[in-house]
């Protein structure tokens, strides 16, 4: 679950940065041009502070359940 306050599992997104960036660029109704390099830097920013103690620059987290079968 993305956004939850207990969350036990980091994606490494690093490699996908840009792409993802790209991707939120082209949603020009929700994110103006004008704001998107400061909307940019503070998602980086966070994205960082969720990388914190992993082997990698960038990272979203979730909170994620295993089901046995």
């Amino acid at each position: 679950m993305w956004g939850s306050p207990d969350t036990n599992y980091s994606l490494d997104i690093t490699d996908t940065w840009e792409i993802k960036m790209a991707a939120l660029a082209c949603h020009k109704s929700q994110i103006p041009p004008e704001r998107f390099a400061e909307m940019k830097e503070r998602m980086r920013e966070r994205y960082q502070q969720m990388a914190v103690d992993q082997k990698f620059e960038l990272a979203e987290n979730f909170h994620r359940e295993e089901f046995l079968r």
